[in-house]
């Protein structure tokens, strides 16, 4: 979680964990998903986003209860979460979705072309202000998510395959 009370792993396709952060080796086990991938802790560390494999839905668990509360089916892969937990951004190899956390409804669409591989790659300023996604091979589109606009692209003419991105704690640099 962003107040870094709570960690949530996934050990296997089918053990999804809870634990405090900060040392104690208090694990709880959660019911899981049909084989769970990417995982995102909202900031308040009562829901957690998990992305199934199977049949590719993204489902939204209710740490209190343990409970799935909603499971959408044709979802796309790795949720990520903005750290102020309004919207969640789902990315496949071709294509990013930002839907907000609470209705679910869509904001944003954007197809990447000829990426190699690599669109599933996103990222939030730590204020959200900022969101960051792969557009294209060597493209980076930058999103204002007052109203999601593309405000810049950033290209690398090298088109070196991006492996990770995030931006640094205060916001001003893109690593």
């Amino acid at each position: 979680s962003t107040d870094r009370r709570q960690i949530a792993f996934r050990t296997g396709p089918r053990s999804i964990g809870l634990m405090p952060a900060g040392g104690a080796l208090d694990i709880r086990w959660l019911p899981h998903l049909t084989n769970s991938g990417w995982l995102s802790l909202d900031p308040t560390g009562r829901t957690l986003w998990v992305s199934t494999a199977d049949p590719d839905a993204l489902g939204r668990m209710d740490l209190a209860s343990e409970s799935v509360v909603s499971q959408t089916v044709g979802g796309l892969i790795r949720p990520n979460l903005s750290p102020n937990g309004k919207w969640l951004l789902q990315s496949s190899e071709n294509r990013h979705r930002v839907i907000d956390a609470a209705s679910g409804k869509e904001l944003l669409d954007v197809s990447s072309s000829n990426s190699g591989g690599m669109a599933i790659l996103g990222a939030w300023s730590p204020d959200s202000g900022l969101m960051v996604v792969v557009t294209g091979r060597g493209d980076l589109g930058v999103y204002n998510t007052a109203d999601w606009r593309r405000l810049l692209t950033l290209t690398d003419p090298s088109f070196a395959p991006l492996t990770w991105m995030g931006f640094e704690p205060t916001g001003r640099v893109l690593a």
